[in-house]
């Protein structure tokens, strides 16, 4: 109890220390600043966008989100100069309003930076922009294969990125309780490591030789998708599950969840606040909590033996395990709830698999099945389309 006692005195000194730097940032006024690029673009209507990182002496090292209206497309490691005006965040205006400032600094950004002009200085090459110039690639790929609504849907579940679908879609997949397939999480990096996994033990007989490279290929699979709290959290856990492997340690559930959960705050205590940060705890956690027993009252009480049935059975056990610890946040949150969630994370969950596997192939030209993935992401849709509209 002490040592949690202090953990919690510490992230409190730790989110005390961050307001009192946020809210100190930008109090300098200034009419250019040299920045660097930290994240690739991110198209709107009328402008572009992309996360920045001031590099200038005055309000070094705080986070920007640049909005520029020029044609040219920068990429992670790219410096400018740019002429233009800081707005700093709104903060919410009633009770239970949205705070767009606190959402910013879940993504350690302290204002907008609205640009007038740029001049392109030069690039810093390094590991993590080699990763993001792969992720661009793979982004063009989609573009260049697919239509945009399919594409973007694509892009959200391969790559992490969502900034292209548009708000029907979202909407779609919100209340259809289905927003978590739009975000990277553990159900998505289960698949990819499982697989990975299986690739692994033919070519690598050391088997903690293989864990590390498991390891290693979590550390980038973090950067290379964004390193939203959601990510972070199943990364984390598969990482520390790996090096107790290595280690010949026991896997404990509960021991990587916090360790995982106090990662995750220590990179970004702001965290705390993240919606998703908290679907994808809480939903990890009512799986592990519930799961079990609801197979046990179920399936072995009701003697189910056929495999498709009792395949479902386990599918709807899990959806139902996670939405029980996250009906409160949803609650708290948007004031409603989907008592049919059980319906669409049937119909969707089976399809996921498919679509990671085939649309990996198509990256590496191992099969021509383009149409078969462009076929899943729309399908997906119109499912959904049509259980919103029944329901």
């Amino acid at each position: 109890m002490g040592l949690y006692l202090i953990i919690a005195l510490f992230f409190y000194t730790y989110l005390y220390i961050l307001e009192f730097k946020y809210n100190r940032a930008f109090k300098i006024y200034e009419e250019n600043f040299i920045i660097k690029i930290i994240s690739n673009q991110e198209v709107g209507d009328y402008s572009n966008r992309y996360i920045a990182k001031i590099i200038s002496e005055n309000n070094k090292n705080y986070r920007v989100y640049l909005y520029t209206k020029s044609e040219f497309k920068y990429k992670y490691g790219d410096i400018l100069k740019v002429y233009g005006e800081i707005t700093l965040p709104d903060t919410a205006r009633n009770d239970k309003g949205f705070d767009y400032s606190k959402y910013l600094k879940t993504k350690k950004i302290s204002a907008l930076l609205f640009s007038k002009k740029e001049e392109y200085i030069t690039r810093e090459e390094n590991f993590i922009s080699k990763i993001y110039d792969l992720k661009l690639q793979c982004i063009n790929i989609i573009d260049n294969n697919f239509k945009a609504e399919e594409g973007s849907i694509l892009k959200a579940i391969l790559l992490g990125d969502n900034s292209s679908i548009n708000d029907e879609t979202k909407d779609i997949f919100s209340e259809s309780n289905l927003s978590h397939i739009l975000a990277i999480s553990g159900f998505h990096i289960t698949y990819i490591v499982f697989y990975l996994e299986i690739f692994l033990k033919i070519v690598i007989n050391n088997i903690k030789v293989r864990n590390a490279v498991i390891i290693f290929f979590l550390v980038v699979f973090v950067i290379f998708v964004g390193a939203s709290p959601s990510t972070m959290r199943a990364c984390f856990m598969m990482i520390i599950c790996y090096i107790g492997k290595i280690f010949l340690k026991q896997n404990d559930f509960y021991r990587s969840f916090i360790a995982s959960f106090i990662i995750v705050l220590i990179i970004n205590p702001y965290n705390i606040y993240s919606i998703s940060m908290w679907f994808s705890f809480m939903g990890s956690f009512g799986i592990v909590l519930f799961s079990n027993f609801f197979q046990k009252v179920i399936i072995k009480r009701f003697r189910v033996k056929n495999k498709l049935i009792k395949k479902i059975l386990e599918i709807i056990i899990v959806s139902v395990s996670a939405q029980f610890m996250i009906f409160p946040i949803m609650w708290y949150n948007f004031g409603s709830l989907s008592l049919t969630f059980w319906i669409s994370n049937l119909l969707v969950s089976g399809m996921i698999a498919p679509i990671l596997i085939i649309r990996l192939y198509e990256y590496y030209n191992i099969s021509n099945t383009r149409f078969f993935s462009f076929y899943w992401a729309e399908f997906i849709k119109n499912i959904l389309k049509s259980y919103f509209n029944f329901f």
